[in-house]
């Protein structure tokens, strides 16, 4: 992931979750229906910390709920990971996405972003607003640093 430090921002309140197979735009979480992908918490924290500046930055064994990982870029950009969960009452509990805190360009959220999305195709950025954003549209709307 390249930095571009002239077009950093700052990020906070956004998620990558999981969501539904397909979605029209604009779409919002609030309107969602349809049914949503369910992804084994384990394989998203492996797949995420195999990104590669991803570390984790929890003790060894948190509750899911504990689980942070932290992205680091050229020129001090990062990206910060926070679990959440949709059921801990199930063993294993499933994964409801991540809390994003960023200090980072654009194009380097959506390249993180795509990383996960490689392996768990059904995970969508997912706004302060709660809109949902395919990537098509976050680089279209909030990318135009990524060409």
């Amino acid at each position: 992931m390249a930095a571009d430090n002239l077009n950093r921002r700052r990020w906070s309140d956004w998620g990558l979750v999981p969501g539904p197979v397909d979605f029209d735009e604009p779409a919002y979480s609030y309107d969602m229906q349809d049914s949503i992908a369910e992804y084994r918490i384990s394989m998203v924290a492996d797949v995420a910390l195999s990104i590669p500046g991803m570390e984790r930055t929890h003790v060894e064994m948190p509750s899911w709920w504990d689980w942070r990982a932290r992205w680091t870029g050229a020129g001090g950009s990062y990206i910060d990971l926070e679990m959440t969960l949709f059921d801990d009452e199930v063993d294993p509990p499933s994964f409801g996405g991540f809390l994003v805190t960023a200090d980072c360009a654009p194009s380097e959220l959506l390249d993180l972003w795509l990383a996960l999305r490689r392996e768990f195709p059904q995970v969508w950025l997912h706004s302060p607003e709660c809109r949902f954003y395919k990537p098509g549209s976050f680089r279209t709307e909030l990318a135009a640093d990524t060409g």
